[in-house]
């Protein structure tokens, strides 16, 4: 970006990458990787029902039915605040999750290492081939509505990582 200042940009990266956040006080695995790469799927599994899941996904499906069609900005704003006062929770005390997961694509290196310095914890990569991820988001009909996005979204992170392998940690049946 430029040197001038678009308030709506720097509010946006503001809710992107939030301030005021700390280490957390609970052990925290943060899960990466690309759309329609498994992320869900191994926090699922591994995470125990007591377990804080921050995924943006699951908040803004659960906060969809208050917003109209026509309120997607609104409902992306109520969505990624409702992220970050969860993840702002981890660092607070006392806690109230013996464990917390936060699931992020984060397709850029740089920011996978900084959630990790930020936040603590541990970091999983959950990260198939690009054709994995595409039949995969093909084969989501819950979101049949998103999958030119998504695939897109995947595109891109696979872009922006080329020099990595696949990978698909604890997603063996």
């Amino acid at each position: 970006m430029t040197g001038t200042s678009d308030p709506l940009s720097e509010a946006a990266r503001e809710r992107s990458f939030p301030t005021g956040l700390g280490q957390s006080r609970v052990p925290l695995t943060i899960v990466t990787g690309p759309s329609g790469g498994g992320k869900s799927t191994f926090v699922r599994r591994k995470a125990a029902p007591s377990d804080l899941i921050i995924s943006f996904d699951i908040i803004r499906d659960s906060l969809r039915p208050a917003f109209s069609a026509k309120q997607s900005g609104a409902l992306l704003e109520a969505t990624l605040n409702a992220r970050n006062d969860m993840l702002r929770s981890l660092s607070a005390s006392p806690t109230f999750a013996p464990r917390a997961w936060f699931i992020v694509s984060a397709p850029d290196p740089t920011e996978r290492e900084r959630w990790l310095a930020t936040l603590g914890g541990e970091m999983v990569l959950v990260a198939p081939s690009l054709a994995t991820c595409f039949d995969r988001i093909r084969g989501d009909l819950t979101r049949q509505y998103d999958w030119t996005r998504r695939m897109r979204l995947a595109d891109k992170w696979w872009k922006a990582n080329p020099d990595l392998t696949p990978v698909e940690p604890g997603l063996e049946a």
